[in-house]
């Protein structure tokens, strides 16, 4: 008599077949389970159920993770290729080419785009759009800057994840000015992409709120059968802004001012009114 449970075969490199690698249906389920993985020692994620917030980026992450992995996908894999984006900015940091070709004190999205095409990150990072890698590292430091302002156990450093002290390192050399002008910019445009449509400006909780997902914005299974396409940020919105075609929303759902200070207030960055003014001011004269 059989006991009714699948049998697990090892691949030739001797490593189980793992969840997050399995293309069957119950295998494409475990993919949602990429929060769970997350390693949070040292860390406190703005959203309490995705690290996007939404399965669908999630899945979009762990997709271009898997692509530049052998074997098990794990705690430590995704602990490892995550604090890479931080060591990686750190050394571009030091280089005086980046100080002398682009200026990231005042830009940091030109600074992102340095880091993305960096070959230790590009490996996976080119498997997710660029507002999403954006995105990936502001939550990240977002989640390490909550840690500080509120620790929790462990205490000790030294038994914080990798991302956690990576994170650490790069505050200390940090030249980029995360208020200014430019974040300011790309958040108003829909960079960020965890904007709820229905915020208010009476209601800036909403952004974040992972809690009252609707039917619409749960993900449909079926779309992991094309890896080819990991990221849902931009596929259908894109064509429906004829502004600029690399808007993740259309223009006429471009965020208010109030929508953009609770978003910056999401992700630890403090407001900067005169970035706001300046940013605010320029659409009202356009118009």
């Amino acid at each position: 008599m059989g006991t009714g449970r699948e049998k697990r075969h090892p691949h030739k490199d001797g490593h189980h077949a793992t969840p997050a690698a399995s293309s069957t249906a119950g295998g494409v389920k475990k993919l949602l389970i990429l929060f769970q993985d997350i390693p949070k020692a040292g860390m406190i994620y703005p959203f309490q159920h995705a690290l996007l917030k939404r399965d669908r980026r999630d899945r979009a992450l762990t997709f271009a993770i898997l692509k530049s992995v052998r074997g098990k996908f794990n705690r430590y894999i995704l602990d490892t290729r995550l604090a890479l984006i931080f060591e990686t900015a750190i050394d571009l940091v030091r280089e005086d080419i980046v100080f002398t070709q682009y200026p990231i004190t005042i830009d940091p999205i030109d600074f992102f785009r340095l880091l993305r095409n960096r070959a230790i990150v590009r490996r996976w990072a080119m498997g997710i759009t660029e507002n999403l890698f954006i995105s990936l590292f502001l939550v990240l430091r977002a989640a390490r800057q909550k840690w500080h302002d509120n620790p929790r156990h462990p205490l000790e450093i030294d038994k914080h994840c990798r991302i956690a002290r990576a994170i650490d390192v790069f505050n200390r050399v940090d030249p980029m000015k995360w208020n200014g002008v430019a974040v300011v910019e790309w958040i108003r445009k829909g960079g960020l992409m965890f904007q709820s449509a229905s915020a208010t400006p009476n209601a800036p909780q909403t952004i974040g709120d992972d809690t009252a997902a609707k039917d619409a914005d749960m993900p449909d299974l079926s779309d992991l059968a094309h890896p080819a396409a990991p990221d849902d940020s931009t596929a259908t919105n894109n064509d429906s802004n004829k502004d600029d075609p690399d808007d993740p929303v259309p223009a006429n759902r471009h965020l208010t001012p109030e929508q953009v200070i609770a978003s910056m207030r999401l992700l630890n960055i403090d407001v900067d009114q005169t970035a706001l003014t300046e940013v605010f001011g320029r659409l009202n004269i356009a118009e």
